[in-house]
Protein backbone atom coordinates (compact mmCIF):
# COMPACT_ATOMS: atom_id res chain seq x y z
CA UNK A 1 0.00 0.00 0.00
CA UNK A 2 1.29 3.52 -0.85
CA UNK A 3 1.69 5.64 1.95
CA UNK A 4 -0.03 8.90 2.68
CA UNK A 5 2.45 10.78 3.62
CA UNK A 6 2.73 14.36 1.73
CA UNK A 7 5.27 14.71 -1.38
CA UNK A 8 7.52 17.00 1.16
CA UNK A 9 7.93 14.04 3.70
CA UNK A 10 7.96 11.54 1.10
CA UNK A 11 10.95 13.61 -0.93
CA UNK A 12 13.03 13.97 2.63
CA UNK A 13 12.85 10.23 3.15
CA UNK A 14 14.22 9.43 -0.23
CA UNK A 15 16.77 12.04 0.38
CA UNK A 16 17.91 10.78 3.22
CA UNK A 17 18.05 7.15 2.56
CA UNK A 18 20.13 8.88 -0.51
CA UNK A 19 22.63 10.29 1.86
CA UNK A 20 22.80 6.82 3.95
CA UNK A 21 20.85 7.43 6.88
CA UNK A 22 19.31 4.15 8.21
CA UNK A 23 15.37 3.94 7.65
CA UNK A 24 15.64 3.89 11.65
CA UNK A 25 17.15 7.56 11.31
CA UNK A 26 15.21 8.43 9.21
CA UNK A 27 11.88 7.27 10.73
CA UNK A 28 13.25 8.89 14.26
CA UNK A 29 14.24 12.61 12.23
CA UNK A 30 11.11 12.39 10.53
CA UNK A 31 8.73 11.37 13.14
CA UNK A 32 7.32 8.85 11.35
CA UNK A 33 6.78 4.85 11.70
CA UNK A 34 10.01 2.92 10.36
CA UNK A 35 7.07 0.82 8.46
CA UNK A 36 6.38 4.20 6.86
CA UNK A 37 10.13 4.92 5.60
CA UNK A 38 10.39 1.48 4.35
CA UNK A 39 6.86 1.79 2.47
CA UNK A 40 7.75 5.35 0.96
CA UNK A 41 11.58 3.81 -0.22
CA UNK A 42 9.67 0.55 -2.05
CA UNK A 43 7.29 2.85 -3.75
CA UNK A 44 10.12 5.16 -4.95
CA UNK A 45 12.05 2.10 -6.26
CA UNK A 46 9.02 1.06 -7.83
CA UNK A 47 8.64 4.40 -9.54
CA UNK A 48 12.37 4.49 -10.39
CA UNK A 49 11.78 0.86 -12.19
CA UNK A 50 9.22 1.82 -13.66
CA UNK A 51 10.25 5.66 -15.27
CA UNK A 52 13.81 3.35 -16.09
CA UNK A 53 11.48 0.55 -17.89
CA UNK A 54 9.62 3.24 -19.97
CA UNK A 55 12.34 4.88 -20.87
CA UNK A 56 14.17 2.03 -22.47
CA UNK A 57 10.94 1.06 -24.20
CA UNK A 58 11.11 4.48 -26.05
CA UNK A 59 14.67 4.00 -27.06
CA UNK A 60 13.45 0.91 -28.95
CA UNK A 61 11.21 2.22 -30.55
CA UNK A 62 13.64 3.61 -33.52
CA UNK A 63 15.63 0.25 -33.74
CA UNK A 64 11.84 -1.45 -34.03
CA UNK A 65 10.67 0.40 -36.74
CA UNK A 66 14.37 0.32 -38.27
CA UNK A 67 14.02 -4.06 -38.09
CA UNK A 68 10.44 -3.36 -39.21
CA UNK A 69 11.75 -1.48 -42.33
CA UNK A 70 14.30 -4.01 -43.04
CA UNK A 71 11.80 -7.09 -43.25
CA UNK A 72 9.60 -5.21 -45.49
CA UNK A 73 12.46 -4.58 -47.55
CA UNK A 74 13.26 -8.43 -47.85
CA UNK A 75 9.57 -9.71 -48.12
CA UNK A 76 8.74 -10.93 -44.89
CA UNK A 77 5.99 -9.51 -43.95
CA UNK A 78 5.10 -12.05 -40.98
CA UNK A 79 8.04 -10.86 -39.14
CA UNK A 80 7.48 -7.53 -40.14
CA UNK A 81 3.96 -7.30 -38.26
CA UNK A 82 5.76 -8.72 -34.81
CA UNK A 83 6.59 -5.13 -33.48
CA UNK A 84 2.98 -3.51 -34.96
CA UNK A 85 1.19 -5.99 -32.86
CA UNK A 86 3.12 -5.88 -30.02
CA UNK A 87 2.75 -2.18 -30.10
CA UNK A 88 -1.08 -2.42 -30.49
CA UNK A 89 -1.02 -0.58 -34.18
CA UNK A 90 -2.26 -4.12 -35.73
CA UNK A 91 -4.62 -6.09 -33.63
CA UNK A 92 -3.54 -9.07 -31.97
CA UNK A 93 -5.29 -11.75 -33.89
CA UNK A 94 -6.17 -11.07 -38.00
CA UNK A 95 -9.66 -12.60 -39.79
CA UNK A 96 -8.88 -15.42 -41.74
CA UNK A 97 -12.29 -14.55 -43.93
CA UNK A 98 -11.04 -11.48 -45.65
CA UNK A 99 -7.66 -8.88 -46.00
CA UNK A 100 -8.72 -6.51 -44.68
CA UNK A 101 -6.14 -4.86 -41.63
CA UNK A 102 -7.65 -1.72 -39.17
CA UNK A 103 -4.48 -0.01 -38.16
CA UNK A 104 -4.38 1.75 -35.04
CA UNK A 105 -2.21 5.31 -35.56
CA UNK A 106 -3.34 6.15 -32.06
CA UNK A 107 -1.35 3.66 -30.68
CA UNK A 108 2.01 5.25 -31.93
CA UNK A 109 3.56 7.66 -29.78
CA UNK A 110 3.78 11.03 -30.77
CA UNK A 111 7.55 12.30 -30.28
CA UNK A 112 7.81 15.56 -28.44
CA UNK A 113 8.77 18.61 -30.72
CA UNK A 114 10.91 21.10 -28.83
Amino acid sequence: MPSNKPPAVQAAVIAKSMNGDSKSQIAQDLSIARNTVTRILEDAELSELARAGKTSLYELIPKSIKAFEHALDKHKTAEATIVLRATGVLPQEQSEAGMSVNVNLGAIPRPNHV
